[in-house]
């Protein structure tokens, strides 16, 4: 309250205005005393990554937002990764319920059901298992680092494409140099 971040109202209940940042008033206490998660989700660390469905977008940036109004410095290395929805066999991926999964075994899920694919459309005839794992491996950092479609403007865009395509047959020309047939897709 001495910060003037905080307001209390005359039932008790206490909250802070983030109307100035294009919000609403938000409560952080609720009349009885008890907090509300926001204040509870305060990290005691210098920097966190809360991964996090979409869901949740609006509670940190009310977080985070009230933290830098306290003054915590450390604020600015808080970040919300957050993803849309990842539906597992036993049901949505919730943090409370601690049905989660690993991100490494994700990815190494998503490879193997890639693989199999491939595998099932004949796509991978011909290459050794070592081939196959490198294709994998080179085809998985490129795209992890460089997003094609998520450009920020349509010339970027299209640069990346025709890299892409330029790439794609530079490749399956040296292929051809070593007798070594590719695929059409990938």
């Amino acid at each position: 309250m001495k910060t003037g971040v905080f307001e209390k109202e005359e039932d008790g209940s206490v909250w802070c205005d983030l109307t100035d940042e294009g919000l609403d008033k938000k409560i952080v206490q609720r009349a009885d005393g008890t907090a509300i998660q926001r204040i509870k989700d305060y990290p005691d660390v210098g920097g966190m990554l809360y991964t996090l469905g979409n869901e949740q977008d609006y509670h940190f940036q009310v977080l985070f937002l009230i933290l830098k109004k306290l003054g915590f410095t450390r604020a600015d290395n808080l970040y919300h990764l957050s993803y849309v929805m990842v539906d597992l066999p036993s049901g949505k991926m919730k943090s409370r319920e601690v049905t989660m999964v690993d991100a490494d075994d994700l990815i190494e899920d998503m490879s193997t059901t890639a693989e199999d694919i491939s595998e099932e459309l004949g796509k991978l005839d011909g290459y050794s298992e070592s081939e196959k794992k490198a294709l994998v491996k080179a085809f998985n950092s490129f795209y992890q680092n460089v997003s094609i479609l998520g450009a920020d403007n349509a010339i970027e865009k299209s640069f990346r494409v025709h890299l892409s395509n330029t790439v794609a047959n530079t490749i399956k020309n040296a292929f051809g140099l070593l007798g070594i047939e590719v695929p059409e897709r990938m």
